[in-house]
C-alpha cells in the first residue's frame, strides 16, 4: 500500500549548515525531489532543508531541475587541533543546480565528519521511505552530545502545560 508520494529522492547529511546566497541556515539535512504536484497535473521539483528529523523543515525552494553537481570544497582557515595536526577548519561542497543555483554546503572537519553523505534513492521511491532514513543518516554523523528530535504532544495538553487552556 502506497503512503505516501512516490518520486525521485537525494538526501544529503553530514552537514552543519548552508549558505543560500546570503541567508546562513542551520540545517543537518537537504532532500532534492522530484514527485508529483499535489494540486495540479504535472511534477514539482524542490529543495528543502532539515535539522534532525523530517518534522523539523527548515526550508522549502522550488528548484527547476533535479540534475545537480557537487563541487567539494574546503576553507583556507586552518585549525589546529589537540591531535597537533592542522586541519581545514570547513570541508563541505558548493551545490549547482541546472547551473542556475549554487548552495554552499558546510560541514565541520573531524576524523569522523569528513565528506557529504549523498543518498540516492532508487526511482519512484515512496516519500515515507525518505522520512525514515532521514534523521538515522543525520544520526551516523552525529557527535554533539545531545541530538534535538522534534517530539509532538497533543496542543491541549500544552495549552494546560503553557496555562493558556
Amino acid at each position: 500500500m502506497t503512503t505516501g508520494n512516490r518520486g525521485k529522492y537525494v538526501l544529503i547529511t553530514n552537514l552543519d549548515y548552508v549558505f543560500i546566497q546570503d541567508v546562513r541556515l542551520y540545517c543537518h539535512a537537504l532532500l532534492i525531489s522530484e514527485n508529483r504536484s499535489l494540486l495540479s497535473d504535472g511534477v514539482a521539483r524542490s529543495l528543502r532543508g532539515f535539522l534532525t528529523d523530517a518534522s523539523a523543515e527548515v526550508f522549502d525552494m522550488r528548484i527547476p531541475s533535479i540534475e545537480h553537481t557537487l563541487v567539494s570544497g574546503k576553507s583556507r582557515d586552518v585549525f589546529v587541533g589537540s591531535s597537533g595536526e592542522p586541519r581545514p577548519l570547513f570541508t563541505g561542497a558548493t551545490l549547482k543546480i541546472a547551473d542556475v543555483i549554487d548552495i554552499q554546503l558546510i560541514c565541520g572537519s573531524s576524523k569522523i565528519r569528513q565528506d557529504l553523505d549523498v543518498h540516492k534513492f532508487p526511482d519512484n521511491t515512496d516519500i515515507t521511505e525518505v522520512w525514515d532514513e532521514l534523521p538515522k543518516r543525520v544520526a551516523r554523523h552525529w557527535s554533539a552530545p545531545n541530538m534535538p528530535m522534534t517530539q509532538w504532544l497533543p496542543s491541549a495538553l500544552m495549552k494546560i502545560k503553557l496555562g493558556v487552556g
